[in-house]
């Protein structure tokens, strides 16, 4: 029998018809379907193993370096990232003279009706206040630091057993008149923090901004403060990456650059409704699955960096929509979330955290999502990464 025997150009051919589906499953362009973020530290797989691979679309360098829009959709501002830079006020009421906390001052009226005590469990000192019926006992500092114009956060941690008795003040005079603002104590009987922020006018007369700690004349019973301090706003603009979370650009059944387990597609579809009228994303829950979408972050520059991810969403039952970014580090998945109410109004649902130098660069995922057993469907647009 005589051997067969092929053209030339026929066994080149079958070569490249073998190798051509080989070459294009590279790990590269692979994307693990990890589970669905929990409240807690970890991952619970929502898919099949026969559903753990699927194409991943990744950042391209275009994608890397900007935070275009769709058309007709206004571009948002970038994420800010706030922190309070403490101005020294002598806010631990640690050390005393003349029966007045350093750097405060007590009306030699009042001098009896305050006094330093320590507090129980942790033996700290605190101030006490003790009400005469008829004035607003109280300690006052001064705040020599011209702060016109910015925006403050004073914050105090007291303890009272009436409702509004105790307090914590900022006080000033400007060209429109004297200024005021205050926190008071639930009157829990426990310690709490009374907080509040302050947009200051531009034109505060000096040494009339003041701090006040006290409680008012209609006060029946004691009460303690601590940890007096005032904060100056530090807001910082995150570099925007393009994350493709308008939900405005599809491939077939799934938004461009995310991925959704083939199985569950028809649980994450296309949906009109969002605040500025164009698309978003429908999550529908299923009884016993997760359900969502997942957007692979491959950047080396986001590692020990701070991040945000912000996402508008409308839920109607609280803790149903899970946002996360996860992570592999040392071989362990860390996972951090965040919830929606369930007030069924669209809200921003933002997570912060910092991403460790050490961490898997290439593990790094975006995921918005719905847990199983809920019942109403959720919209969600209009997600987002900063870098700070």
């Amino acid at each position: 029998m005589k051997p067969l025997r092929f053209p030339a150009v026929i066994l080149p051919l079958a070569v490249a018809l073998v190798l051509v589906p080989l070459l294009s499953c590279t790990p590269g362009a692979r994307e693990d379907s990890e589970g669905t973020a929990t409240t807690g530290a970890s991952v619970e797989a929502s898919t099949g193993s026969s559903e753990n691979q699927a194409t991943a679309q990744v950042l391209t360098d275009a994608e890397k370096t900007t935070a275009g829009t769709a058309e007709g959709k206004k571009e948002a501002p970038a994420i800010e990232y706030v922190s309070w830079s403490l101005t020294r006020i002598d806010g631990d009421l640690e050390t005393w003279k003349d029966g007045v906390p350093k750097g405060w001052f007590v009306n030699k009226k009042f001098k009896d009706f305050v006094k330093a005590v320590k507090k129980s469990g942790s033996g700290s000192t605190a101030i006490g206040f003790e009400p005469n019926g008829q004035d607003f006992v109280m300690a006052v500092r001064r705040i020599s630091r011209d702060l016109s114009g910015q925006t403050v956060r004073v914050k105090a941690r007291g303890k009272a057993s009436e409702p509004n008795a105790l307090f914590v003040a900022l006080v000033y005079e400007s060209a429109g008149g004297e200024g005021f603002h205050s926190r008071s104590h639930s009157g829990n009987g426990q310690w709490e923090t009374m907080e509040f922020e302050a947009i200051l006018p531009p034109d505060i007369e000096p040494n009339t901004l003041m701090i006040r700690v006290g409680v008012r004349p209609t006060s029946k019973s004691k009460a303690q403060a601590d940890d007096i301090d005032l904060g100056l706003k530090q807001a910082r603009k995150a570099h925007m990456i393009d994350v493709g979370g308008g939900f405005d650009d599809w491939l077939g059944n799934v938004p461009r650059g995310w991925y959704v387990n083939p199985l569950l597609e028809l649980q994450a579809k296309r949906a009109e409704g969002s605040p500025d009228g164009s698309s978003c994303l429908r999550l529908m829950p299923l009884p016993d699955r997760y359900v969502e979408a997942i957007r692979r972050i491959y950047r080396d520059d986001l590692l020990g960096r701070h991040v945000a991810v912000t996402a508008n969403v409308k839920a109607e039952e609280a803790d149903a929509f899970y946002l996360a970014l996860t992570y592999r580090l040392g071989g362990n998945e860390q996972v951090i979330t965040r919830t929606h109410p369930g007030s069924k109004e669209w809200e921003t649902v933002r997570l912060d955290t910092t991403l460790p130098r050490e961490a898997d660069a290439e593990s790094v995922r975006i995921k918005v999502g719905v847990r199983p057993g809920k019942t109403a469907q959720i919209l969600v647009d209009d997600v987002r990464l900063g870098v700070f």
